[in-house]
């Protein structure tokens, strides 16, 4: 009976420990008036965003900085969806017509025509 009594306690005292915040919401500015519609964080420094008006937008200082990356990208076209992979790499998706996918190898210097 001691040993149930001392594993209540331990799970009790276990639960009563306050925890840190695992997460924080931290306002950025992005220096566009776009309204993002997709955002791929590759690890804590670069991030990527695309939305309407063909805005495309890389991050590698944790957001402090935003990259316009959106050259040579439809600005017709709202993209619903990005996959980045790493700082260079990373495909935009629009939903609609025309169903397009747009991939960069170069940081968004350079896009190419994935799916049209």
């Amino acid at each position: 009976m001691k040993h149930y009594n001392l594993l209540f306690l331990f799970i009790l005292s276990a639960c009563s420990i306050p925890k840190e915040p695992t997460a924080r919401i931290e306002i950025l500015n992005s220096g566009t008036e776009a309204s993002f519609r997709a955002l791929s964080v590759v690890d804590e420094n670069t991030a990527w965003v695309s939305g309407t008006g063909g805005t495309v937008l890389v991050t590698n200082d944790g957001g402090k900085n935003w990259l316009d990356v959106s050259a040579g990208v439809p600005d017709s076209i709202d993209f619903r969806d990005i996959e980045a992979f790493s700082s260079n790499d990373a495909l935009i998706l629009s939903a609609g017509s025309p169903g397009l996918v747009l991939r960069t190898e170069d940081g968004g210097q350079n896009w190419q025509t994935a799916y049209r």
